[in-house]
């Protein structure tokens, strides 16, 4: 059985390149940030799944624990606060992104939360990828990126038919290798 945790780029949206994958248990949750990956993470028994794998996120998620936006939305009940998201919709909150944020205290804890990831999933298979910009974060021994191939929003896992093929082939290689 393989364990599929982490943001919307591997949520269960029914027809991503998760849903072809076979005898998967997926815990991933749409908008959120590295902490509650963690969280998904050590909320399971690993040993359980003969493969992990990761889908992380951006550095600049800020973590909460209610997210008034979407409360009562089935797939976004757990996101965290992106300044995308929340930008002329909680002027509280977009002033924080454009007034007090610190993105380097951001990268920071994100490497912190990482490092974490790492140090639980690392005598497991665990496959790590990525969808956004990776330059300068975290780097895992074994990770896809996928931040060059094109986004479709409002498509499922954020990608087209083609892309999300794609990322299901690369991600089936490093299971079958």
């Amino acid at each position: 059985m393989i364990l599929i945790t982490g943001d919307s780029f591997s949520a269960d949206y029914g027809n991503g390149w998760v849903n072809s994958i076979d005898n998967a248990v997926n815990v991933s949750q749409c908008g959120v940030g590295e902490y509650k990956i963690l969280k998904q993470l050590q909320n399971r028994d690993l040993s359980l799944y003969t493969h992990i794998i990761v889908s992380h996120t951006s550095p600049y998620r800020i973590h909460t624990a209610h997210h008034p936006l979407h409360a009562n939305d089935k797939m976004h009940y757990a996101c965290d606060f992106m300044y995308d998201d929340v930008k002329d919709r909680l002027p509280d909150v977009t002033k924080f992104f454009t007034d007090y944020y610190d993105l380097e205290h951001a990268v920071y804890m994100h490497t912190k939360v990482c490092e974490d990831i790492d140090l639980l999933t690392k005598n497991f298979n665990t496959i790590h990828i990525n969808h956004v910009d990776w330059t300068g974060l975290y780097k895992f021994d074994n990770q896809l990126c996928f931040n060059k191939i094109k986004k479709s929003i409002n498509s499922c896992n954020h990608y087209n038919d083609a892309n999300n093929k794609l990322v299901y082939n690369e991600v089936m290689k490093r299971i079958n290798h």
